[in-house]
């Protein structure tokens, strides 16, 4: 006789949520030939991302769990930090109407120049031209600029009256990562060589000795 046509629809499979009977069940022999699920594994990050990742959740995002597992890695990323550099600001331009770079105190950029400016809560202090930073930590790349963590060494003048410069810390944004602004006042560091920050460095680990607690 004919073969019945090939149509397709949708039907009741199960009514039993609203006090009906269960319409359908499935064939034993389908469970068995039907393949396991393929496990999707996640490919690892390279060295450099580890380094360089920003440590933020995305959007809208949050929980314990999500903010204990990027702060168990912004830890491990610090550790491996095996040599600090030292740094100037530069390109910010003297005197009155010289522009200045802020020392905020979580790893978020706030370029000179910009128009944005952190609010008074995370603000650590403004720097200027001149003044000399310790990096301690990795740089992040975050929204087009690279931040990295510092501790002021010397300031042109105290954010505040009898503030000690090596105990003042916080984020800065060191450059901008835009290649349409591939020029020198798109970077507000230079890195100190040689000798004078070799004896930067020196200077402040003496100081840190005298401070530490003495063990009788």
């Amino acid at each position: 006789g004919p073969r019945p046509g090939c149509r397709s629809g949708w039907v009741t499979c199960d009514a039993t949520s609203q006090g009906g009977p269960l319409f359908f069940e499935p064939c034993p022999q389908e469970l068995e030939s039907e393949p396991p699920p393929t496990q999707l594994r996640a490919m690892p990050l390279t060295h450099s991302e580890q380094l360089e990742d920003e440590f933020q959740s995305p959007p809208g995002g949050g929980g314990g769990g999500r903010a204990a597992h990027h702060a168990d890695r912004a830890a491990a990323a610090a550790s491996s930090w095996d040599k600090n550099r030292v740094w100037k600001v530069v390109n910010l331009g003297g005197g009155p109407g010289g522009k200045l770079l802020p020392m905020v105190n979580r790893a978020e950029p706030f370029a000179p120049g910009s128009g944005k400016s952190p609010p008074d809560d995370t603000l650590v202090r403004w720097l200027r031209d001149g003044d000399v930073v310790e990096q301690f930590g990795h740089s992040k790349k975050m929204r087009g600029y690279m931040v990295m963590p510092v501790r002021l060494l010397s300031g042109t003048e105290a954010a505040v009256p009898g503030e000690e410069p090596d105990k003042v810390e916080g984020w800065v944004t060191r450059r901008s990562l835009d290649k349409t602004r591939d020029t020198p006042d798109a970077a507000w560091f230079e890195e100190v060589r040689g000798e004078d920050g070799d004896n930067r460095q020196h200077r402040r680990s003496r100081r840190r000795e005298a401070d530490a607690p003495r063990l009788d």
